[in-house]
């Protein structure tokens, strides 16, 4: 399972994440997302959700995320 996890301090306050390092080029080159593709997040320690791409060129991806679902429980 694909899942872009994002630290508190990338989200801005409008809701979106701009990538631009390695989970960028996963989402380029592995999963060739577009404008208006949706992909699963995570932010690391809070909930998870949804992220659609909204900007895409060849440095950086921006993605408004919307965080609908609680964490998931730790296995054990």
């Amino acid at each position: 399972m694909n899942i872009i996890l994002f630290d508190e301090t990338e989200l801005s306050d409008t809701g979106r994440v701009v990538l631009g390092d390695h989970r960028f080029t996963h989402l380029q080159q592995v999963l060739k997302v577009h404008p208006g593709d949706q992909v699963r997040v995570g932010m690391i320690g809070g909930d998870r959700g949804q992220g659609t791409i909204m900007v895409i060129n060849s440095e950086y991806l921006e993605l408004e995320v919307d965080l609908d679902a609680a964490p998931l429980a730790k296995e054990r």
